[in-house]
């Protein structure tokens, strides 16, 4: 990527840390491209350029001038022993890309000028694995938490215009700056003072397409399935089956509001009904989607993916936030089964009929029919790729319910189906997601 070319992005100023006792530099960050209101973020490859502009009040020698790229990672629990009043607190500085400027060519500021120190960052397909030390279960669980998290901040953050649940909580936040700290000469050593300055600007950062593995059902990734036993009146009338393809990837790219352009996928649902009674199939009568958000922090590193199921047994110092949004409601009244030919009178056309006893021609039949779920997220869903880091882990995934009459039955049953679902930045990478 040219370095000639301006870069966008939505950040934000922070105060300096004044001093009481004597005037302190004015130090305004200015990233390339801050008015170009058609990309208001940063992703994988970019370049981040831009200058640290320099004013000061009276006159002063620079000492030294310090222009990083940082990254981190802060979270607070619950404590794990109950009678330990407060809430534990964690912080990870997982990425710090530093820019030094060793060689100023003007160490003696005088008030009335501007002094320009540019700066240049690529955003890194990940973070170095010596940022990520602790044990971890497998290489795949390290691998995970040495990708680049998205930024990932609470409701209240600027980078959020969305009335919708899909940000961070307030007890866990991942954030990205551009960072300047300015230290004075001594007069008397010509040797650098304690830090007179210190200002960061904020960036918003969406790490490209690639997709990881959701956890939950990891023995099973491609295909998952629930079984119900259809009975009525004590009576056992079949076996009820549903498998689920994996949807293709959510993906999402920036707009100039923040909020999220949303594609679309769906869910292809598999059901399958084998009679033990000569009865017929079960009335299917609706489908209800719900669109679930699990983010999962704590203060130590996680070892393993998290699950809603290790949290429910789990007294560490983690906790989860999960949210639901309703999302289709189908009506299947009106789908068909289709009855499949049993094995033995497909077998008539290969042998013998007269081999074939009377009891195995009036095998039980088997019913199939397969039904297409879309999956549409509102437009004001507020949304980050899945990840997972030391600290903090985004998760999505479908809820389904099934609801099905059974012949002779008095009351509806459900069948639950819960689905994995992977939301990933900008295009996908060729054969990952097919």
């Amino acid at each position: 990527m040219s370095s000639n070319l301006p870069i966008p992005c939505a950040i934000r100023n922070l105060p300096c840390q004044i001093s009481a006792k004597q005037p302190v530099p004015q130090v305004k960050i200015e990233v390339n491209g801050d008015k170009d209101r058609e990309k208001r973020t940063f992703t994988t490859g970019d370049l981040i350029e831009g200058n640290a502009i320099i004013s000061v009040t009276r006159e002063m020698d620079l000492g030294h001038v310090d222009i990083t790229f940082e990254g981190t990672s802060t979270t607070s629990a619950s404590r794990a022993v109950s009678f330990v009043p407060g809430r534990r607190k964690a912080s990870h500085k997982f990425l710090r890309v530093r820019k030094p400027i060793d060689n100023l060519q003007e160490t003696h500021l005088v008030p009335g000028q501007l002094y320009k120190f540019p700066f240049s960052f690529l955003v890194p397909e990940g973070i170095s694995p010596q940022q990520c030390d602790h044990s971890t279960k497998d290489a795949e669980v390290e691998q995970a938490h040495t990708q680049l998290p998205p930024t990932f901040e609470s409701q209240t953050s600027r980078f959020w215009q969305s009335t919708s649940g899909g940000w961070a909580p307030k007890a866990c936040r991942i954030s990205y700056k551009i960072r300047v700290a300015i230290s004075e000469k001594s007069q008397a050593t010509s040797t650098p003072r304690s830090k007179l300055c210190d200002v960061s600007r904020s960036l918003r950062i969406m790490p490209a397409a690639r997709t990881a593995k959701c956890p939950e059902y990891s023995a099973q990734y491609l295909v998952h399935g629930r079984q119900s036993e259809c009975r009525s009146m004590g009576r056992t009338l079949g076996n009820l089956q549903v498998a689920a393809e994996e949807p293709r990837p959510i993906q999402i790219s920036s707009t100039t509001t923040w909020l999220n352009n949303v594609s679309t996928s769906a869910v292809q649902l598999h059901l399958a009904f084998d009679s033990t009674a000569n009865a017929p199939p079960p009335q299917l009568c609706k489908l209800r989607s719900k669109l679930e958000v699990a983010t999962y922090y704590g203060t130590s590193p996680w070892e393993d993916y998290p699950t809603t199921e290790d949290m429910e047994c789990s007294n560490t110092d983690r906790e989860a936030c999960v949210t639901t949004t309703p999302l289709q409601s189908l009506d299947l009244t009106s789908i068909q089964w289709e009855k499949l030919p049993t094995f033995y009178s497909t077998a008539k056309d290969l042998a013998d009929a007269a081999s074939v006893s009377s009891s195995e021609t009036s095998s039980p039949p088997s019913y199939t029919v397969s039904v297409t779920v879309p999956v549409n997220l509102p437009e004001e869903q507020a949304l980050v790729p899945t990840f997972h880091s030391c600290l903090v882990s985004r998760t999505y995934a479908i809820d389904l319910a099934l609801s099905y009459h059974v012949p002779s039955a008095i009351c509806k049953s459900t069948l639950n189906l819960r689905i994995p679902l992977e939301v990933v930045f900008g295009s996908t990478k060729s054969g990952e997601s097919e």
